[in-house]
């Protein structure tokens, strides 16, 4: 008995410490032969000496005793095999480091599954729809490093990425004036006294107001002032004729696209007309006009 209880917990540390659930389910086993073996050797006594009724006591105890075992091994087996989330822990840390990383919109169904002493994760991330499949490719990585660092036995991260779900758009309109939808449009980024900020959803013009451009009578640093100024509105989308290739790769390192203003497009009016059409097209480069239609 001595010799079952010490193999017994020597094979619970080992299948503990490993994530081996067979190791554990057999130190399971090795310990109830060993309470098995005290209990008939008492019964035994016990019913030499004129106790009888002692024996079909124990032997129920017995019975009882490994039926309660082996309900706990068969519910950790069938929640390991269901891929149940037995470490709420890690999942936790996961959405913590995801909530660190910049475009980064949510993250969710998180499953573990446990292998052994190593972990594997699948999970959804959502990015914005407005970046490329490198971009968002290299946050998957990212994230998937992160994730490798911060938790323990981590083995694999699976990660499908899906575009986020919204259809609203936030465009902004570099203007002159700030005379509403008839305000007439600035040509030229650097050059704008005023900026229109217009949400735009599929059932129309949600919102429409004008900010002026903190750079505008600013003699350094104008590119990163606009950005500024565009990126506390949280635009999406912005609508110019004539910009320098340090505001466009500003504008692009945000993530914010960049339209060509159409050749007629006089006011405000004209470019969301357009815009909600379908008719603007990406800005290809700097001072140059576009070809991929996009909205």
């Amino acid at each position: 008995a001595v010799t079952y209880y010490l193999l017994s917990r020597y094979k619970k540390k080992v299948g503990g410490s490993i994530g081996s659930q067979s190791l554990v389910a057999d130190a399971t086993h090795s310990m109830v032969d060993v309470y098995a073996g005290i209990l008939v050797f008492l019964a035994v006594t016990l019913s030499i000496q004129g106790l009888t009724i002692v024996e079909i006591v124990i032997a129920i105890a017995i019975g009882l005793y490994i039926i309660l075992q082996g309900g706990e091994l068969a519910r950790d087996a069938i929640l390991a095999l269901m891929d149940a989330d037995t470490s709420p822990e890690i999942i936790d840390k996961i959405r913590s480091i995801a909530s660190t990383i910049d475009d980064i919109i949510d993250v969710h169904d998180i499953r573990l599954r446990r292998a052994g002493p190593v972990y594997f994760v699948d999970m959804h991330l959502v990015v914005s729809r407005e970046l490329s499949i490198d971009e968002a490719h290299e946050i998957a990585d990212q994230l998937e490093e992160r994730c490798k660092e911060s938790v323990e036995d981590l083995e694999s991260v699976t990660i499908h990425v899906e575009p986020d779900g919204r259809v609203r758009k936030v465009l902004a309109i570099p203007t002159s004036t700030d005379a509403g939808q008839s305000a007439r449009v600035q040509r030229h980024f650097g050059k704008a006294r005023f900026f229109c900020i217009a949400d735009v959803d599929g059932s129309g013009i949600r919102d429409r107001r004008f900010i002026e451009n903190p750079a505008f009578n600013a003699e350094k640093r104008k590119g990163t002032l606009a950005l500024g100024a565009l990126s506390s509105e949280g635009v999406t989308a912005v609508a110019v004729d004539k910009i320098g290739e340090g505001p466009l790769a500003l504008l692009r390192g945000k993530h914010i696209s960049v339209y060509s203003l159409p050749e007629d497009a006089v006011s405000v009016e004209d470019v969301l007309i357009a815009y909600r059409s379908g008719q603007l097209q990406i800005l290809k480069s700097a001072s140059q006009k576009a070809h991929d239609s996009s909205t």
